[in-house]
């Protein structure tokens, strides 16, 4: 066992019994093994894939999501009641999972790093259907989504299993939403 004299002095420490640096090492063996990345896992965090959104963009969403109803959320990251609105979505897709969600980002899909950060803040998961504007003419793009759409954020649009839909502008309440989650989404 050592043993330190009292004083400012360390030069006095003396060993009393063999010191055991096998285990001095095992012990330094696993701090530094624990404090390393796990070559097992990947190194980074699957982050989201956001589609190039053009023209015709709508029609390949339509269609797969036949017989589906699904929610359809035109938003973006300078639009304050817009990044509410994708908060309430977060939870409610963590809360229901089988919510078909498609989220179009109004941003150009060039600022991907900044519009994926934002989501995963906001806790929507990896998997989410998100597009961003890859046109330079956004109003080419809004008005291949709605031509009776003149911009107004967020822009939400409920669509049935028969691929009919109805468009809201304006901040979506937390009970809209859950009313017609309930009436339109199956459990899984």
């Amino acid at each position: 066992m050592a043993s330190i004299s009292r004083g400012t002095h360390l030069s006095r420490v003396t060993v009393s019994k063999p010191f055991n640096w096998f285990s001095i090492a095992i012990v330094t063996a696993v701090c530094i093994a624990g404090s390393l990345p796990n070559a097992a896992e990947p190194s980074s965090v699957k982050t989201f894939e956001n589609k190039p959104f053009y023209h015709n963009s709508l029609r390949k969403i339509e269609s797969s999501y036949l017989g589906q109803p699904f929610l359809l959320s035109v938003w973006s990251r300078e639009c304050a009641p817009c990044i509410k609105e994708l908060a309430t979505l977060a939870r409610l897709k963590a809360e229901y999972p089988a919510l078909n969600l498609v989220l179009i980002s109004t941003d150009p899909i060039e600022n991907t790093s900044e519009t994926n950060s934002l989501l995963t803040e906001l806790g929507h998961p990896n998997t989410v259907n998100s597009w961003a504007y890859a046109d330079e003419q956004a109003e080419k793009l809004r008005y291949s989504i709605d031509k009776n759409w003149y911009g107004e954020m967020p822009r939400s649009y409920f669509y049935d299993s028969k691929g009919k839909r109805k468009a809201t502008s304006g901040l979506l309440s937390e009970a809209l939403l859950r009313n017609w989650i309930h009436k339109s989404v199956k459990p899984r």
